[in-house]
């Protein structure tokens, strides 16, 4: 009996079992999208819109976006909600914020950007590159303020959709139109960048 060619025959069966056993494990996206548009409705109210080059719905609570990932943040207008429908109906009155003699339900406020991020349940995990900015009151074109972190490659922002917030325990850098500059080592702030708590503060009052 030959017992190098059963043994020769039995390595390349073990072999072909195991390229076999690997690929069945390694499992397709169940749900691969491209170009995907979520849009985010709290309260009647559009809060969000967030687009990216594919979207891979991991099950019915988290996902992960992948390229070019933009969240754009809206905000309506502050209006004396008489009935409680949470609508802005004929008569009530409104703050007229971006002046143009129309009550806005929808304008954008702010943007976050980077090229990955995942959805869990109520909050946006946005990792690498990442942005956020400000837009002016009525000028939508205009930034006001910038956020972007000191190592882009590993920047990480938290958004709790619930609480309407984002915050970061990487090191960051804030500017304003004007000049004004803040850096720190972690943040939490509203999403129009209004009211920002900074902890390990590390800029002056101006950047360079």
């Amino acid at each position: 009996m030959n017992f190098a060619r059963i043994y020769i025959l039995i390595l390349l069966a073990n072999i072909v079992y195991g390229q076999v056993n690997n690929s069945a494990n390694k499992q397709l996206p169940e749900n691969e999208i491209f170009g995907a548009e979520i849009s985010i409705i709290d309260d009647n109210k559009l809060s969000a819109v967030i687009t990216c080059d594919t979207l891979i719905s991991k099950s019915s609570n988290s996902a992960i976006l992948k390229g070019n990932v933009v969240a754009k943040f809206y905000d309506s207008e502050i209006f004396n909600d008489t009935n409680g429908n949470g609508l802005k109906d004929e008569g009530e009155w409104y703050d007229d914020e971006n002046q143009n003699e129309k009550f806005d339900s929808s304008f954008i406020i702010s943007q976050l950007k980077s090229n990955i991020a995942y959805s869990e349940k109520s909050s946006l995990i946005a990792k690498k590159n990442v942005s956020v900015v400000k837009f002016h009151n009525i000028d939508k074109t205009k930034v006001v303020d910038s956020l972007y972190f000191v190592d882009a490659q590993n920047s990480e922002i938290i958004w709790q959709r619930k609480y309407g917030t984002i915050a970061s325990d990487k090191s960051f850098i804030l500017e304003s139109g004007d000049g004004s500059c803040m850096s720190g080592n972690s943040f939490e702030s509203d999403i129009e960048l209004n009211n920002v708590k900074v902890l390990g503060v590390e800029g002056g009052n101006y950047c360079k």
